[in-house]
Formats: C-alpha cells, sequence, structure tokens
C-alpha cells in the first residue's frame, strides 16, 4: 500500500511539474501573442494617423479647388456678360454709323454737283 502511494505521489508530482510546464509555456505564449497584438494595434494605429493626415490634406486641396473653380467659374460668367454687352454696344455702333454714313450720303446725294461746279466755274474732269 504504501508503494502505491509513493507511486502515486510520484505520479501527481509528475502531473504538477509537467503542469507548471505547460502553464509557463503557456504563459510564454500569451506573453508572445500579447507582445505581437500590441505591435500590430501600434502599427495600425500609425497607419491610421497617417492615413488621417493625408485625408485631411487632400481634403484641404479639394476644398482650394472648389473654391479656386467657384471664382473662375464666376470669372467666365462675368466675361461672358462683359463680351455680350461688348458686342450689343458693337452692334449698336455699326448701326449709328451705318445712319451716319446714310444721312451723309443723303445730304451729298441731294446736291447738284455739275450745277454746283458750274457755279463755281470748275470743269469735271
Amino acid at each position: 500500500m504504501q508503494q502505491r502511494c509513493d507511486s502515486y505521489q510520484a505520479e501527481i508530482k509528475r502531473l504538477n511539474q509537467s503542469l507548471q510546464e505547460s502553464e509557463l509555456a503557456f504563459s510564454d505564449k500569451e506573453d508572445a501573442v500579447k507582445e505581437e497584438s500590441n505591435r500590430n494595434l501600434q502599427r495600425l494605429q500609425n497607419e491610421t494617423e497617417r492615413l488621417s493626415k493625408e485625408l485631411a490634406n487632400w481634403q484641404n486641396i479639394y476644398e482650394e479647388q472648389r473654391i479656386l473653380n467657384r471664382g473662375l467659374e464666376r470669372d467666365a460668367q462675368e466675361a461672358a456678360k462683359l463680351k455680350e454687352l461688348a458686342l450689343r454696344e458693337k452692334s449698336q455702333m455699326a448701326e449709328k454709323l451705318s445712319h451716319s454714313e446714310g444721312f451723309a450720303d443723303l445730304l451729298l446725294s441731294r446736291i447738284d454737283w455739275p450745277k454746283v461746279g458750274a457755279a463755281m466755274k470748275m470743269t469735271p474732269t
């Protein structure tokens, strides 16, 4: 019976030692996994921060371009309005010029030039 008890005690001791070794190995693996997880978490946080900064930079560039484009659109609309105004003024001036030239032609066509030349004692050449 004593031999059996010693055998059981030796078995229990061996199992306890095996359990401690397993717990130690498990603890080492758990620490390695936690360390790896922390490294990955830090890497992902750094990547997220970098991407957030890059996104903010692109958003600023987008807003600047949008504001610039709106200014250019306003300038283009203003230029189109000025062009239309200039074309209308040109048309009006051409009409006035045509009317003025017509008045001079009308005035000069009513003069009897041979009679004027004879009165001035000029002969046509």
